[in-house]
């Protein structure tokens, strides 16, 4: 049977990210065409180290592409305007966003502009990164549209234009063992509490990225939570971080680790542990059942296995997976240790990248930003304040219009 032919792909990368994108592109077994940086000045040498085509400014490349092999569609360029390998691409993976430039809402619109034409963008950054981007250039206040006490989450969440926006890698949940929980949580029973954890370094993605992830995952399990109380260590010293003119703090740019216990209206609960100082890469879900249920217990997921320990004592099931992707190469030589790559974490990059891997992922429903980005909101504020805070909160602070 042939190999499936390699996608192309367009990154968008930090300079300390090379060596991690060079060997997840080689455990994927994808092309990467064109490459481009936040820092511009360093566009041209990055894109040499992958052998890809130069491009150096991420609004006017959304704007030109079209999809691999196709037309486009509304705003693609003319079918009969001259074509190179950075005008076409599978995927586009933005590895590394710019602050200032993720921020604006041009960016924003040429981003689901590009989706809307049918080609696939994923970021291991969070985008949007606060709830008032959610809105266009055209309609940047009041996402939310009016806020009542009455309201309830799901009808506010119908708000959130989440499939035009990229998909989030690796996404827990679109991960190849959340299907052995998703089967076990049947007899399991509903969990009482929820543990989530994720460690690594800052070249594979932010702690913004991480905590995005762990909303998302937490929230399609149990709900929103009603109080969140949040400590963040930032990267550098322990001095606590000075308060935010704004009381919607972004998840880009943040870094270090972030600490989060919440409470839910019927006596769950839910924490997280966080960091992108934390060394290889680690990732975890565990979930403790009723211990009146016959079969409850504790399930502990991670990216490569599932383990079922019953409230006996016993293992009722454990399950690792195999590799499905290719073999790792070696790092260059001389590469600062900050900036290593570890195998765990370009396992799990490469496969979310993989052609199985979006498959899953777009099995799944998009991720509900409004939704997230109200409990990480929630979180920004309490490691702020010192409070236990409401994604509510969030909710009402920009609703108003």
């Amino acid at each position: 049977m042939p190999d499936q032919p390699q996608q192309t792909v367009i990154v968008w990368l930090d300079p300390s990210q090379l060596p991690f994108v060079q060997a997840v592109a080689a455990r994927a077994r994808i092309r990467i065409v064109a490459a481009g940086s936040p820092a511009r000045a360093r566009s041209q040498e990055l894109a040499e180290a992958l052998a890809a085509t130069c491009v150096d400014d991420l609004r006017n490349t959304l704007i030109s592409l079209s999809p691999a092999g196709g037309a486009g569609g509304p705003g693609a360029p003319p079918k009969d305007m001259p074509q190179s390998s950075a005008d076409q691409c599978d995927l586009i993976w933005l590895a590394s966003v710019e602050r200032s430039t993720a921020l604006e809402p041009a960016i924003l619109d040429a981003v689901r502009a590009c989706q809307d034409r049918g080609i696939t963008i994923v970021t291991s950054e969070p985008i949007p990164a606060a709830v008032l981007e959610l809105g266009s250039s055209d309609d940047q206040s009041g996402v939310l549209g009016p806020m009542t006490d009455s309201s309830t989450a799901d009808e506010l969440d119908s708000a959130g234009p989440s499939s035009t926006w990229p998909a989030l890698i690796p996404r827990f949940r679109a991960g190849k063992t959340m299907p052995d929980l998703t089967d076990s949580l049947e007899e399991f029973g509903s969990p009482r509490t929820i543990h989530f954890e994720c460690f690594g370094l800052a070249v594979e993605c932010s702690l913004g990225a991480r905590l995005m992830d762990a909303m998302d995952t937490i929230r399609s399990l149990v709900g929103e939570p009603e109080e969140m109380f949040a400590l963040h260590v930032p990267t550098l010293g322990l001095a606590r971080a000075a308060p935010s003119k704004s009381a919607l703090d972004s998840l880009r740019d943040l870094g270090g680790t972030m600490s989060a216990i919440m409470r839910f209206s019927d006596g769950r609960s839910a924490s997280v542990l966080v960091s992108d100082a934390g060394g290889e890469w680690r990732r975890s879900l565990t979930l403790l059942g009723d211990p009146n249920h016959p079969k409850g217990g504790r399930l502990r997921i991670t990216d490569v296995s599932m383990e079922w320990i019953g409230s006996d004592g016993a293992v009722l099931e454990r399950t690792r997976k195999r590799r499905s992707i290719g073999p790792i190469s070696a790092p260059p030589l001389f590469t600062p240790a900050s900036t290593l790559p570890t195998s765990s974490a370009i396992d799990v990059f490469a496969e979310a990248l993989s052609q199985n891997g979006r498959r899953r992922a777009k099995s799944l429903p998009p991720m509900n930003h409004v939704g997230v980005l109200a409990m990480t909101g929630a979180i920004l504020l309490s490691a702020r304040t010192g409070q236990a805070e409401s994604p509510i909160t969030i909710r009402r602070m920009v609703g108003a219009g």
